[in-house]
């Protein structure tokens, strides 16, 4: 066979194959997600949620631009520190850090629903302490979770009951969305806010 010959067949023998998959951009970026991180002053850690940027970029580059119009250090020391980065992570990234065992009240969660605008009304007056202050009463303490839905809950099992949280049944239960509290030695639960109450307390792979 002929040089020529044997490179034909290796080109219809190619032009034979299945094509590569092409990396489709979009659905990459709507697999990514957002990472907003509260550092507690009282606790001295940092609680990490991870947000799907699906759909909620108009929201979360809202929220972001707040957060950076702040200087944490002049912020009272209670408020503690927020910020959101959004270039993103992948969704395995956010799974993964969901299993981190690190904090001694929350582990880091994720929601993969849609999110509601957050705005804090800042004033052109206001200081940075008094931005700081606004943040926190809005969001502090974990309830950045009251704005995003559909909470990853994947292999845990929900603590509490309907009775201990009624007071957040019915228009309030939509928006009532709880922070991941740790696995087992957590604190009780009857010592946190009811709106965090609702929280996945035991990781069965943590057991």
């Amino acid at each position: 066979m002929s040089q020529a010959d044997e490179e034909k067949q290796q080109s219809a023998k190619r032009a034979r194959e299945p094509a590569l998959p092409i990396s489709d951009e979009s659905n990459v970026k709507r697999d990514k997600y957002a990472v907003f991180a509260e550092t507690n002053a009282d606790d001295m850690e940092t609680w990490l949620t991870f947000i799907s940027m699906n759909g909620n970029e108009k929201h979360l580059n809202h929220l972001s631009n707040q957060l950076d119009k702040i200087d944490w250090g002049e912020a009272p020391e209670y408020t503690g520190m927020f910020a959101l980065d959004t270039r993103g992570v992948s969704r395995q990234t956010a799974r993964e850090m969901m299993m981190l065992n690190l904090n001694t009240r929350y582990d880091p969660n994720k929601f993969d629903g849609p999110m509601k605008r957050i705005d804090f009304g800042f004033k052109k007056r206001d200081t940075d302490e008094t931005k700081a202050v606004k943040v926190y009463e809005l969001i502090g303490g974990g309830h950045v979770c009251d704005f995003l839905g559909q909470e990853d809950l994947d292999g845990c099992s929900l603590a509490g009951s309907e009775d201990e949280y009624s007071d957040y049944s019915g228009e309030e239960e939509e928006k009532s969305v709880s922070r991941r509290s740790r696995g087992e030695g957590s604190l009780d639960m009857t010592e946190l806010p009811a709106m965090l109450g609702k929280a996945c307390r035991i990781r069965d792979n943590k057991l």
